[in-house]
């Protein structure tokens, strides 16, 4: 996670991403298309949702490692899911805020090709599952399986429910 940014520059990441939000709708009103208005504006509100699923899990690492991760100029970009309107896992906020951390950054050097590399991270609150979907480019990925199989028997609170690794995608749940 990158350094503790002031209120100020996190005010400013969410101001360019309205804005973009904004200039997106703006220039789809300008050619004419209602319809894709109609849709980017259903993203924006969806994506709010899932803010606050993501926020009621009081899980405050998690939820900042997955809101902020995008802002830090990496070459993966992290979508997520929360299955739950709201449940109390800040038990697990060290333990998922982890595991994520060490996902994402165990991607990072394998990642090739010209895809957009995108890592889905799907959370089950009520089955106490997450599941973690890589689609991109990947180079070494029998070596990135080894090192994420082996983080995950060191941790004995996760399971691995499955995992597989292949050209362009990376899957793996856990039980937490």
């Amino acid at each position: 996670m990158a350094d503790k940014w002031t209120p100020v520059e996190l005010l400013r990441h969410a101001r360019h991403d309205w804005l973009n939000q904004v200039q997106l709708i703006k220039a789809n009103l300008s050619m004419n298309r209602p319809e894709r208005v109609k849709e980017i504006i259903e993203e924006i509100i969806e994506a709010s949702r899932e803010e606050a699923r993501l926020s009621n899990l009081k899980m405050p690492k998690f939820a900042e490692f997955l809101l902020l991760f995008n802002w830090n100029n990496n070459a993966l970009r992290i979508k997520y899911s929360v299955e739950s309107e709201q449940a109390d896992l800040s038990e697990k906020d060290d333990i998922l805020f982890h595991a994520a951390s060490y996902i994402a950054e165990a991607i990072v050097p394998h990642l090739s090709g010209f895809d957009e590399p995108v890592l889905t991270i799907s959370l089950d609150p009520e089955a106490m599952q997450t599941e973690f979907i890589f689609h991109g480019g990947l180079s070494g990925h029998d070596a990135l399986s080894d090192k994420v199989k082996s983080y995950f028997l060191a941790h004995k609170s996760l399971k691995v429910i499955e995992t597989y690794t292949k050209e362009k995608e990376f899957y793996t749940c856990i039980s937490f």
